[in-house]
């Protein structure tokens, strides 16, 4: 269900359609090596909402660095506008509150670029994490058995916890089964009834069997004393 991803193999890339390297990402986990866009290891062809939801993922994106880009601009303008008006004040006495006043809009313009590439940004991850969240529903529904935090980890090339919190969203949206074996192992399945504990004669047994242990420990304590 999950083919292995690595950084050397040559994938189709949603956005360019070219056959490109992925390349690790910390934001978006793994991005086009040629054109920037966020991308999916496992995902060999094109499928609907998932492309749709790293399309507009790859569209705040560029927003971001674009707002980042006009903030940057902005500051040097304002940082500027108050140098020059610092300088004449100074050595001529010449007033400049024009120019102060367009260092502050300048400033506060770039404030507000700022501000703005941030919520982009924060808005490229979520709609990435969206498609991932498509991407790991299809395939659990299509699975016969349960995928576990490691499977998905190991098979997309992103970190345990990373994968881990994204099938915890699906479990907590109600998509996926969480399943815990005896060991309180948990894997993730498709959705029946609701959380499940595999083999739950084995389980009652392992409760009887601890606490069993635990009425003899408080016997033995009971003697000794």
């Amino acid at each position: 269900m999950f083919p292995l991803a690595s950084t050397s193999d040559l994938r189709p890339c949603p956005h360019c359609n070219g056959q490109v390297r992925f390349e690790p990402s910390a934001q978006l986990l793994w991005v086009c090596g040629a054109c920037g866009g966020p991308v999916i290891p496992g995902l060999t062809a094109a499928r609907g909402a998932i492309v749709e939801s790293l399309a507009a993922a790859k569209r705040a994106r560029a927003s971001t660095f674009t707002r980042r880009l006009a903030s940057g601009v902005a500051a040097a303008v304002g940082l500027t506008f108050f140098a020059v008006a610092a300088i004449l004040a100074f050595f001529s006495g010449v007033s400049a509150t024009v120019l102060g006043i367009l260092a502050v809009a300048a400033l506060v313009g770039a404030y507000a670029a700022l501000k703005s590439g941030d919520t982009k940004r924060a808005e490229a991850q979520k709609l990435t994490d969206d498609a991932w969240l498509l991407y790991l529903a299809e395939a659990i529904a299509h699975n016969k058995g349960t995928l576990s935090a490691e499977d998905v980890a190991r098979a997309g090339e992103i970190h345990v916890t990373r994968a881990a919190a994204l099938l915890e969203s699906l479990a907590r949206r109600g998509e996926i089964d969480l399943n815990i074996s005896v060991e309180g192992r948990l894997t993730y399945g498709r959705l029946a009834t609701g959380p499940r504990i595999a083999d739950e004669d084995a389980f009652a047994e392992l409760e009887a069997n601890e606490e069993a242990a635990r009425v003899d420990a408080e016997k033995k304590r009971l003697v000794n004393h």
